[in-house]
């Protein structure tokens, strides 16, 4: 059996094309997790001024978790040559009582899964 010949060119073409789409996902997934630690520090604030210690302590150390993620994304951007992104997925969103937090940060973590 005769072995396919490649064109070197459209090869680099093609492994530049992937590493550019992996670039871009990873910065996606950056860009959440930037999202996740502002939403969660607002959380923490709001909390910890309604008198909700330990809950508040929790969302901090959750926040805490999502900057190691995010600096993790960085690190693997630079280390194929992109631009770590500095900007958020979203909104904050601002405010939020005590019953509907969790349910949004169940939501928003259920939707950064299946971006993953």
């Amino acid at each position: 059996m005769k072995a396919k010949a490649t064109n070197p060119s459209a090869t680099a073409k093609n492994r530049e094309e992937r590493k550019t789409r992996v670039i871009e996902v990873l910065n996606k997934a950056r860009a959440m997790e930037l999202f996740a630690i502002t939403q969660y520090m607002n959380q923490h604030y709001s909390l910890d001024a309604m008198d909700y210690g330990e809950m508040a302590a929790n969302m901090k150390l959750i926040a805490i978790d999502e900057m190691r993620h995010a600096e993790m994304f960085a690190e693997r951007v630079k280390e194929l040559g992109g631009e770590p992104v500095s900007s958020y997925a979203d909104k904050v969103q601002k405010g939020q009582d005590v019953q509907t937090i969790f349910t949004f940060d169940a939501a928003l973590e259920d939707d950064t899964v299946d971006i993953y």
